[in-house]
């Protein structure tokens, strides 16, 4: 059964629509924020089988990023420049989910 306000299946609107967003909001931007100052500094999966196999001196960087390494630039301390980068990544990541949600609501 559809839902006449959302047109998605099983989808219910509510009052209390906006708390699951807040806490998921609030547990992406401690995660983002507070847990990426601990990530590891070592290579990830894909960095270590193209380190492996040779091809790592192949890649070529036609643009650096936002935010390269995982940090945000000009920052001083390692671990602000992190959880900054994090903390944006989070915003910017739920912002746009918020906009499909928006786009899709008002279809």
């Amino acid at each position: 059964m559809k839902n006449k306000s959302t047109g998605l299946p099983g989808v219910r609107e509510s009052h209390s629509a906006k708390a699951p967003d807040k806490l998921i909001l609030a547990w992406a931007l401690f995660g983002g924020g507070v847990l990426s100052v601990f990530a590891s500094a070592w290579p990830d999966g894909l960095e270590k089988v193209a380190e492996a196999k040779y091809f790592t001196a192949l890649a070529v960087s036609h643009w650096p990023g936002l935010m390269p390494n995982y940090a945000w630039p000009g920052i001083g301390p390692e671990w602000l420049a992190t959880a900054l980068a994090g903390l944006a990544g989070v915003l910017l990541v739920f912002g746009l989910f918020k906009l499909i949600e928006l786009i899709i609501r008002r279809a």
